[in-house]
């Protein structure tokens, strides 16, 4: 009698309305059950945009600033001179002429010059750069030039390393160009350096 009683209930009970079940919500769809992934793939596009647009920008930066350091020379300047006897002090009568061309690296205070000499009463028996002077003035050597032609006319080409004081006297026009012979030996021809930036 007991069995067909607890038979005839569990036939007409509702298993989800009846308890222990009235509390349990039904089955949510698919659709329900999926999370919003919509958002987070949104944050994430961003995040890398950002990125690619960070990187690009240290590309650039970094390849401006190589283009930059190649181009980069180091300071150097244009250095001349027109040698004559007037400009000697005190000044000398002669027909001789001459000149003083070169470059002045001051990354490493390297002067490359050449310098000439024309029609000279006498071979020359010294020649010297001067200085620290301003035109008009006299200075002792600074810079001697050897192993030049002993030839009334000629050319002679080389190289020297400045101290700081010639530096200074170079670059700020104190520096001559004196070229000695035996008829003129304080100088026959004489060329004030001019410093050009190149």
């Amino acid at each position: 009698m007991l069995l067909k009683t607890l038979h005839q209930r569990a036939s007409t009970a509702n298993f989800f309305t009846d308890p222990p079940y009235s509390n349990v919500e039904p089955m949510r769809n698919k659709t329900q059950l999926e999370p919003n992934l919509k958002f987070p793939v949104m944050i994430m596009k961003r995040n890398l945009v950002y990125l690619f647009c960070t990187l690009l920008a240290t590309a650039t930066f970094i390849g401006c600033d190589k283009d930059d350091d190649d181009q980069k020379t180091e300071d150097s300047f244009k250095i001349n001179g027109t040698a004559s006897g007037s400009q000697e002090v005190p000044a000398v009568t002669t027909s001789a002429t001459g000149t003083v061309t070169g470059t002045y690296h001051t990354e490493n205070k390297l002067l490359e010059y050449t310098v000439t000499w024309n029609n000279l009463s006498a071979n020359p028996v010294a020649m010297h750069f001067h200085g620290p002077a301003p035109a008009g003035t006299n200075a002792g050597v600074m810079i001697p030039i050897t192993d030049f032609a002993a030839s009334t006319t000629g050319s002679k080409s080389g190289t020297a390393t400045l101290t700081p004081a010639q530096d200074s006297a170079l670059l700020n026009g104190a520096m001559y160009y004196n070229v000695h012979t035996s008829n003129n030996p304080g100088g026959e021809l004489r060329a004030q350096l001019t410093a050009t930036a190149d």
